[in-house]
C-alpha cells in the first residue's frame, strides 16, 4: 500500500528556519540541506516501516550530511510528519505535536 506523505505546517517551518540558517552561514548551503531533507523524506515515503520505532509510534530517519532527523508516524492511510530538527535540539517538541 502506497500511503499519503503529509507533513505537517511546523515540520514544513522546522525546515524553512534551518534552511535559512544555513543559507546565511554559508550561500547555498540552505538549498543543500533542503535537498538532503527532500532525500529523506523520499526514503521514509518508500520504505516508511524500515525505521525503527523509537518512542510509542514515532520513527526517526537521519538527514544525510546534516545532524537533523525527521520524526514520523505511520498508519494504514498516511504518513505524517510531526517534525524535522537538530539532533542536539529538545527533540520532546514531536511528541507534543503527536499529541
Amino acid at each position: 500500500m502506497n500511503q499519503a506523505l503529509t507533513v505537517l505546517e511546523l515540520a514544513a517551518a522546522d525546515v524553512l528556519a534551518a534552511k535559512s540558517r544555513y543559507n546565511e552561514l554559508h550561500p547555498g548551503l540552505g538549498n543543500d540541506f533542503a535537498l538532503c531533507v527532500d532525500e529523506a523524506l523520499a526514503r521514509i515515503h518508500r520504505f516508511p516501516l524500515s525505521y525503527a520505532i523509537i518512542d510509542l509510534d514515532f520513527r526517526r530517519v537521519l538527514v544525510r550530511r546534516f545532524p537533523f532527523a525527521v520524526y514520523f508516524r505511520v498508519n494504514r492511510q498516511q504518513i505524517t510528519v510531526y517534525g524535522v530538527f537538530h539532533n542536539r535540539q529538545n527533540t520532546d517538541a514531536w511528541r507534543r505535536r503527536g499529541q
